[in-house]
């Protein structure tokens, strides 16, 4: 029996831009989380193979590198993904997950998973929970759920088969028939009374798996905290007994 429910669920987020922050953090934390996520703050001190690594030898089970490549030529982003995936020949292990931003199109997509060739998963950045409605309406003309919509739709036809969005949005992708097979990535979930940070668009994990969240990607709550290693149980913890709770509520509907 896992001794860590519902930590596989949670994708940490260090984004942490020194390597001694990783260090304080220490394989308890990191080995204990379903998936590391590293930024490029991290990656700029590394090569981007180098920098996996580092984190996978402080005891990370699978990395999660948040690059959102953007480019407007299809060709670079393959060549982005080639050197985070190499070409198979390397004996460092790519990470698993790779971001790339939904503004390089269907193209740039479709480039990106051709590059990795199943190396590394291609999850396609489609909204922020740091943005506001307001936000949205301001820079697209739209509110967030229905450009999730658009790019999740877009990312599909793509070949793409995950994404990253706020865990607000991620019931439009779940309710749609052609999307809704989207493995989600969702961000800005929060326990009652943690601190939001940046964050403008805030569910609890409860609203966030009842959204349709596959995997909750989650910070500042854990990893800023005087006691990381709690928090992630009691995150893990919380999800695993909404999930228990969702299963018992389902057979009983049968």
């Amino acid at each position: 029996m896992d001794a860590n429910p519902g930590c596989d669920r949670v994708v940490l987020a260090i984004d942490q831009t020194e390597v001694t922050d990783v260090l304080e953090l220490g394989k308890d934390v990191l080995s204990r989380a379903g998936c590391v996520k590293i930024s490029t703050h991290l990656v700029q001190r590394m090569a981007p193979g180098r920098a996996a690594l580092f984190v996978r030898n402080h005891g990370a089970r699978k990395i999660f590198y948040d690059a959102r490549f953007v480019d407007d030529r299809s060709d670079n982003v393959a060549a982005d993904i080639r050197v985070v995936c190499g070409d198979g020949r390397e004996t460092i292990r790519p990470p698993e997950l790779v971001s790339v931003h939904y503004a390089v199109g269907h193209k740039g997509l479709k480039s990106a998973v051709d590059a990795a060739q199943d190396r590394t998963e291609i999850v396609v950045f489609l909204s922020s929970s740091n943005w506001s409605e307001a936000d949205y309406l301001t820079m697209h003309d739209a509110k967030p759920e229905d450009t999730v919509r658009r790019y999740a739709q877009i990312a599909a036809d793509a070949g793409v088969r995950s994404v990253m969005c706020a865990a607000a949005d991620a019931w439009v992708i779940k309710q749609d028939p052609e999307i809704r097979h989207l493995t989600i990535y969702g961000t800005g979930t929060r326990n009652t009374g943690d601190p939001g940070g940046e964050h403008k668009r805030i569910v609890t994990p409860e609203v966030a798996l009842r959204n349709g969240v596959d995997y909750f990607v989650i910070g500042t709550p854990i990893v800023k905290t005087n006691d990381p290693y709690a928090a992630l149980l009691r995150y893990g913890k919380e999800i695993s007994r909404l999930q228990r709770h969702r299963a018992s509520a389902s057979h009983r509907r049968r």
